[in-house]
């Protein structure tokens, strides 16, 4: 049983390290996008 506590910290920890990267990578994405939107509103005004 602890064995398998320890696997699923394990598990968790990786899980995270996964997400916070995926996360990341999504964030610079969105605020990339959102730079071009706000660029291209004052080239429309």
């Amino acid at each position: 049983m602890a064995g398998k506590d320890d696997w699923g910290k394990q598990n968790t920890i990786r899980g995270k390290a996964i997400y916070d990267r995926h996360h990341w990578a999504g964030m610079s994405l969105h605020n990339a996008w959102i730079n071009t939107s706000e660029v291209r509103d004052i080239r429309l005004k």
